[in-house]
């Protein structure tokens, strides 16, 4: 799954090109990560299953996003007064697309480098993965201290969640946990290092090109095309549009 402000990079880059209430679809794309976790982290209520729309024991590439957008997107309320709940159930909805084509692009080229991560999610090497694309956050919120994404969840108020799924207490407990993290940083932790296996670049190419994907997916239902079969809006698009990329994907051969 992408990180916390690659999901908001990328929801900052559609709201400029969408009809939405910022504040509420900034909200929005980070909602799915609402489950409050148990004493070890191993398990969270809502589980995964629940808010990404997941069957027990499949995989992140099978995330349900059409089923979500089917219930709570087009056949959602439409009037001029849910417009900010309107937003953030789209912006739900590309957060699930933003996860589907991270797995995708992202993940599926890191378990060809390292088999052991496959169907192995306590690999330690996704921890290794995943400090790389934390680092990557704090370098970009260090480098960009106006961004206006991270404004909003850092300075308005918590909206309602609007979705029968996700409790308002799981979804606060979730903010404030992103809160937390991203702006106290410990100031031993370097991140102006190597990053071997993704680096700023490769961030960056994942957020444009997944934002200019979304933006074509959600246009795509004004053309009514055929969603019957499909998992993921994501196979509404031409497989070569979310193929693996290819590595290196960092500053050292590794990937």
């Amino acid at each position: 799954m992408a990180p916390w402000i690659a999901h908001l990079r990328v929801a900052k880059a559609l709201s400029d090109g969408m009809a939405v209430d910022k504040v509420a679809f900034a909200y929005g794309s980070l909602a799915p990560d609402s489950g409050i976790p148990n004493a070890d982290g191993t398990a969270f209520d809502p589980p995964k299953e629940v808010t990404h729309f997941l069957r027990r024991g499949e995989g992140e590439d099978q995330i349900r996003d059409i089923e979500f957008y089917q219930d709570y997107v087009a056949a959602g309320p439409h009037f001029e007064d849910a417009f900010e709940d309107n937003s953030f159930r789209l912006g739900y909805f590309c957060h699930l697309l933003c996860d589907n084509l991270w797995v995708r692009r992202i993940n599926t080229t890191y378990k060809k480098r390292y088999p052991e991560l496959i169907n192995n999610p306590t690999s330690p090497m996704w921890q290794t993965l995943k400090g790389d694309w934390f680092d990557l956050d704090f370098c970009y919120l260090r480098d960009h201290p106006d961004f206006s994404f991270w404004r909003i969840i850092m300075t308005m108020p918590n909206p309602p969640t609007c979705l029968p799924f996700i409790s308002d207490a799981g979804f606060t407990h979730s903010l404030n946990h992103i809160r937390h993290f991203y702006s106290t940083p410990n100031p031993q932790h370097n991140i102006d290092h190597p990053y071997i296996y993704l680096n700023q670049t490769t961030m960056s190419r994942y957020v444009e090109d997944t934002a200019a994907l979304i933006l074509k997916i959600c246009r795509l239902p004004q053309t009514n095309p055929p969603l019957d079969g499909l998992n993921s809006a994501v196979h509404l698009l031409d497989t070569a549009e979310y193929a693996p990329y290819a590595p290196p994907f960092g500053d050292a051969p590794q990937i």
